[in-house]
């Protein structure tokens, strides 16, 4: 019987060291992650330090969680990430230190923290720190008042009192300065206006508006670069044109052969003059609508017909002792 109880004894005492360490997995806590504060009470402000200790067992994979921008009421200021350390016995620790304030009074917490692990055989799991509680205190000190900030002073009426009021003659360099601005920009509109209705004014005759515009077909040099139709349009167009201001007949609304029978019923020009201008109108209309391309010389003939033409029919200027020039 004593020899019995001897095996039992014996049994029980050696079955946890050969059974229990072959299989390392089967260990209820794989995994192992705790939180601490190096304070447990702050000022408002005040840093302090938190740090998530994970512990793993040999062949345990973990997955350090993400820390967020806010710790519950808690700031993160800055995060540290230790590389993961293994031990002989093949456990792992790894490390995250955090970097916290508080801006709000009271007794708060940093909650806990959720850690992600996977076992040899494929299952996972998750463990979980402890929230940390964590007082939160004024900077003054209890029923202390606050001496740095100041009250807000009264308010400073800057207007001038009776006795401030200036003086008649300390205002008048300003009235003066103010009445000279006044003129100078009275004869600055003044002047504009003058000078507006003076361009408005001198209009041009038709004469010279028309001698303006051969000038300016003169200088186009649309003969060189071979646009003849063009030309002889703008060239008919400035005689009809003048025509028209000057003699008021309506030359640009007629075709030639109109515009030429209601010349011909005129009696504000000369025979000579008529006929000047159907030579020059039925040059023109050979240039524009046949297939004549009359040479340069032919063009500037043509360009000088017409000013021929303005010259001898506008209107004299009068002289002294009411003669004609």
């Amino acid at each position: 019987m004593r020899a019995l109880c001897l095996i039992l004894i014996a049994s029980t005492t050696l079955a946890p060291l050969v059974w229990g360490d072959d299989d390392k997995s089967k260990d209820p806590f794989p995994v192992r992650a705790q939180a601490a504060a190096d304070k447990t009470a702050i000022k408002i402000g005040e840093r302090f330090t938190c740090t998530i200790t994970i512990h793993a067992n040999e062949g345990i994979t973990t997955i350090i969680p993400e820390i967020p921008k806010d710790l519950g009421p808690f700031t993160v200021i800055d995060i540290k990430r230790e590389a993961p350390v293994i031990d002989t016995n093949g456990e792992t620790t790894a490390k995250v230190t955090c970097i916290l304030t508080a801006y709000e009074l009271g007794k708060l917490v940093i909650p806990a923290t959720e850690v992600q692990y996977t076992l040899k055989d494929g299952a996972k799991g998750i463990t979980t720190t402890k929230a940390i509680p964590i007082d939160v205190e004024s900077v003054l000190s209890p029923g202390g008042k606050m001496t740095d900030i100041r009250d807000i002073r009264d308010i400073y009426d800057f207007s001038p009192s009776a006795k401030e009021q200036p003086s008649v003659s300390s205002k008048l360099p300003l009235v003066l300065l103010i009445l000279l601005l006044l003129l100078l920009a009275g004869l600055a509109v003044g002047l504009h206006f003058l000078r507006r209705r003076t361009a408005q004014a001198r209009l041009l005759l038709p004469h010279e508006a028309a001698l303006v515009d051969i000038e300016r077909l003169r200088n186009s040099e649309l003969i060189a670069k071979g646009k003849v139709k063009e030309f002889y349009y703008r060239l008919s167009l400035i005689a009809r044109r003048y025509v028209e201001s000057r003699f008021g007949l309506r030359a640009p609304d007629l075709t030639t052969e109109e515009f030429l029978q209601e010349l011909a019923d005129t009696d504000m020009l000369q025979t000579p003059e008529k006929g000047l201008l159907e030579d020059l109108l039925r040059q023109c209309d050979l240039a524009k609508f046949a297939k004549d391309r009359p040479d340069p010389s032919r063009s500037t003939a043509a360009l000088d017909g017409v000013t021929q033409f303005v010259h001898l029919t506008k209107p004299a200027l009068p002289v002294e002792g009411g003669k004609a020039a």
